[in-house]
């Protein structure tokens, strides 16, 4: 197979002028629409993209918010996931489920858009453009407002804006629900420490930040000082002294790693004194690194298990759709 789609792609390169596409201006190639991505590169469309792929899971919640599972030609292998993911019916019969692919994989499933975040390769990016497949790059999410913003753009390119802007509006309806219920609440903001294998991860700057915020809760990583990408020490810990610690439940390849690394950090002697050594709670992955409109889960999951009580019943969470 592999050998086929690189004789393939010879093949394309060599009829394009070394990868150069020149295409015949024909009233089929008239674009339709266009759509600015945020590398602020232009992306033109001469019809509504029917073969998408991303390269992310959070990519593809966004997209299956906006279209029907059958317009993706590939999804990502965490999709199946319940752990950490929202689309698990969406995709259960999408093949193939792709994980760390190329961009020849990518090629030989004849995408008509290929979504990418804003950390993809560039070079693998390069090799869709030049083989003329539209690349729509999105931006990292560290606020609700960009992943607002990714659903705009996400939307855009799909032709289908209507769609994105009701998934907003879903969104944001939820969110002043959220607000009304957590600024009702008498006690002091709690304070959490996430535990995670990714031991940079949650400071200012980041998205799980802004859920906290949210949330209504103190950031614990945030009040020690530290910005996302700043590695959290034990020390800035026991100085926080959180009153929650928040385990990730992980993706289900990574649970043994996991549970190693939570019993050697919750087990150091210089954490015993503290106040929320055992008051512990262990929260799906979904929950704590959505990047998508299902955010508002995770929002609702964190206030719940900081304020200690149901203060939003969950129920069956359906990813917010604008369709």
């Amino acid at each position: 197979m592999k050998k086929f789609v690189l004789v393939w792609l010879c093949f394309l390169l060599f009829v394009t002028g070394c990868g150069n596409i020149k295409k015949t201006k024909t009233t089929e190639d008239k674009v339709a629409y266009e759509v600015i991505d945020a590398q602020g590169l232009k992306i033109g469309f001469t019809h509504k993209p029917q073969r998408i792929i991303t390269d992310s899971l959070g990519l593809d919640e966004i997209v299956l918010g906006i279209v029907p599972g059958e317009k993706l030609a590939a999804v990502n292998y965490l999709d199946s996931d319940r752990a950490i993911s929202f689309i698990v019916n969406e995709t259960k019969n999408v093949e193939p489920k792709l994980k760390n692919y190329s961009s020849e994989e990518i090629a030989a499933l004849q995408p008509d858009l290929f979504i990418a975040s804003a950390w993809t390769d560039k070079e693998k990016l390069q090799t869709l453009r030049r083989l003329g497949i539209p690349v729509v790059v999105c931006k990292g999410p560290a606020t609700i407002k960009d992943v607002q913003d990714t659903v705009r753009l996400v939307a855009a390119a799909l032709g289908e804006a209507g769609r994105g802007k009701l998934v907003n509006e879903k969104m944001n309806k939820e969110l002043t629900k959220i607000d009304s219920v957590i600024k009702a609440q008498k006690q002091a903001k709690p304070v959490v420490m996430l535990v995670s294998l990714m031991s940079s991860y949650g400071g200012r700057g980041s998205l799980y930040d802004a859920l906290c915020q949210q949330a209504g809760l103190v950031n614990g990583i945030a009040k020690a000082g530290l910005k996302n990408g700043e590695f959290l020490a034990k020390e800035l810990v026991v100085k926080v002294n959180p009153e929650l610690f928040i385990l990730s439940a992980p993706s289900r390849g990574d649970s043994i790693l996991y549970e190693k690394y939570r019993k050697k950090f919750m087990s150091d002697k210089a954490l015993a004194g503290l106040t929320g050594i055992n008051h512990v709670v262990v929260i799906p992955d979904r929950y704590l690194y959505c990047s998508s409109q299902n955010i508002i889960y995770g929002i609702k999951t964190l206030a719940n298990k900081g304020y200690g009580q149901v203060l939003f019943p969950l129920g069956q969470e359906n990813c917010l759709k604008g369709y």
